[in-house]
């Protein structure tokens, strides 16, 4: 897949009733910047992705 050929973005927002299947879709992009995204299997363990959650009440 390269950037040309990539699928659109699709789904509906995230509702209620993700939330109550505690299911999440995330897109990640990089406006104007090269960005290079790497798999939880990747080689070197500092390159594989951390999902961090900061919450403030």
């Amino acid at each position: 897949m390269t950037f040309n050929n990539q699928p659109d973005v699709s789904g509906a927002p995230l509702g209620a009733s993700d939330a109550t299947e505690r299911r999440i879709s995330l897109r990640i992009s990089s406006s104007g910047y090269i960005s290079y995204y790497h798999s939880r299997e990747a080689e070197d363990a500092s390159k594989r992705p951390q999902l961090e959650v900061t919450y403030t009440p």
